[in-house]
């Protein structure tokens, strides 16, 4: 496992870059429609997080809010949704660091980190 000093940062700052192309989406959708932004699983005590992966309609009913499962596809007539640059990256959080596999540097992290220390 490798120590990503800080990459609690840079992951943060992954995901919302992200996160601001999913509400643009969805903005483009038909109403009652929405790519749910980050969704949340918790299950045998871990915590589980998906982020711009499925797809849910939705409506108030007296006055609370009703969500439905549609699927990781987007409903007919829909666009094709934004690409997730971090499908499935896995991490170990420890503080500030990440604790990330090798395989998982090389391909999420090492490029970005590059960049980051050249900015």
């Amino acid at each position: 496992m490798l120590r990503i000093k800080n990459g609690r940062r840079l992951l943060n700052k992954m995901i919302e870059e992200y996160l601001k192309k999913v509400y643009e989406y969805n903005s483009k959708l038909p109403k009652g429609v929405t790519l749910k932004p980050i969704h949340y699983v918790r299950s045998k005590g871990k915590t589980y997080v998906y982020i711009g992966k499925y797809f849910y309609k939705y409506e108030r009913v007296n006055g609370k809010l009703k969500w439905k499962y549609v699927g990781k596809e987007p409903p007919k007539g829909c666009p094709p949704p934004p690409l997730f640059p971090l499908d499935g990256f896995s991490a170990r959080v420890e503080g500030e660091d990440l604790l990330v596999s090798e395989e998982v540097y090389r391909k999420y992290l090492k490029d970005v980190l590059q960049r980051e220390t050249v900015a």
